[in-house]
């Protein structure tokens, strides 16, 4: 993002230093996050690996964050930018706003992937939302600039405004560039524009974070992501007995390969039905698989021709599986199942044979 100074990589880390992370020098290392910490910020980072991970496995979102940062820097663990990310996002779904504007950063810069302006204003904004001043400074850029959003000076210096208002006292170096960047927005704003921006900065008011259903379901998909298919299997199954059909699938599958759950095949089955019977093709694909290594050819096509005409971005898949399929089923077998395929999507997935 364009900035009055420093880059997002060192205003980050500036902003670490200054108040995001630690609050002061003498600041009271009291409790296990506090001993984490104060480790990192010593260069103990094999002791602050040893203090902060299990508080991260347990959820604090705090350590979360700074293991994000660990694994961002190669610091105590091999540098990662992928699972940095992982951690960082862990945190930000669970409502850590500086962890949301981390996320921002994150996706910016391309932490271990390609860059998503997008992305990245959504966290953003969360954070900011949220009354993270940091967020809020980079969300008046994200305007400015129009980086996944559109372009609105307005907004930008709103964003400003609000930045300056809330850096702590201790952070005088971040406040004057979200003042420098609050003035080099207003000079794109006549009188009135202005005057809406200091009227919609003083109207604001924080927004306590609501966890969404895609907030689970991503924290659930980075549970996968980093193997853990335990945690994965426990963040599912809620998600699963809401009906989520792609959730459904997901927990079909670990029950499938008995990965961080017990092995069990008519589980996964019945995950699965659960899934195509919305109409989800990867659902619709999986019970073909399940039919398909029973054996039940007739059965398997059927959930394989519906997956194919799903339009789904995985259809040309589904259909070389059924296309494969057909290489050992009779003419009448393809007949029968296409047919049960027709009555299938006739009845809207609920009479499938």
């Amino acid at each position: 993002m364009k900035r009055a100074a420093t880059s997002i990589s060192k205003r980050l880390l500036a902003a670490i230093a200054a108040g995001g992370l630690l609050c002061a020098a003498s600041h009271a290392w009291a409790g296990v996050y506090e001993d984490g910490e104060k480790a990192y910020w010593s260069h103990e980072y094999a002791t602050a690996l040893r203090l902060l991970k299990p508080l991260a496995d347990g959820g604090d979102t705090r350590a979360e964050r700074m293991i994000g940062f660990m694994y961002l820097n190669g610091l105590g663990v091999q540098q990662n930018k992928a699972l940095a990310l992982n951690w960082m996002l862990r945190a930000a779904v669970n409502g850590n706003a500086a962890a949301q504007t981390s996320a921002g950063h994150a996706y910016f810069d391309g932490w271990g992937m390609s860059p998503d302006l997008v992305r990245s204003a959504k966290w953003l904004r969360r954070a900011a939302d949220q009354g993270d001043a940091e967020g809020q400074y980079q969300l008046g850029a994200t305007y400015e600039n129009g980086f996944g959003v559109p372009q609105d000076y307005i907004e930008a210096m709103k964003w400003s405004i609000l930045a300056v208002e809330h850096y702590p006292a201790s952070e005088a170096e971040n406040r004057r560039l979200a003042a420098v960047n609050r003035d080099r927005q207003g000079e794109h704003l006549n009188h009135d524009q202005i005057a809406e921006a200091q009227r919609r900065a003083s109207q604001w008011r924080p927004r306590p974070f609501t966890k969404t259903v895609e907030d689970a379901k991503l924290e659930a998909t980075l549970a996968l992501a980093r193997d853990d298919y335990k945690d994965a299997a426990r963040l599912f199954l809620p998600l699963a007995r809401q009906g989520i059909a792609d959730a459904q699938v997901m927990l079909g599958q670990l029950y499938n390969t008995g990965s961080g759950i017990t092995e069990d095949h008519a589980e996964a089955v019945r995950w699965f039905r659960l899934a195509a019977k919305q109409g989800d093709a990867g659902g619709a694909y999986s019970l073909g698989e399940a039919y398909a290594g029973d054996r039940d050819d007739v059965h398997a096509y059927l959930w394989y021709e519906i997956a194919a005409a799903s339009g789904d971005s995985y259809a040309s898949k589904f259909a070389m599986a059924r296309d494969k399929l057909a290489g050992r089923m009779t003419t009448q077998q393809i007949s029968q199942a296409r047919s049960l395929a027709a009555t299938c999507k006739a009845s809207h997935y609920q009479d499938c044979g």
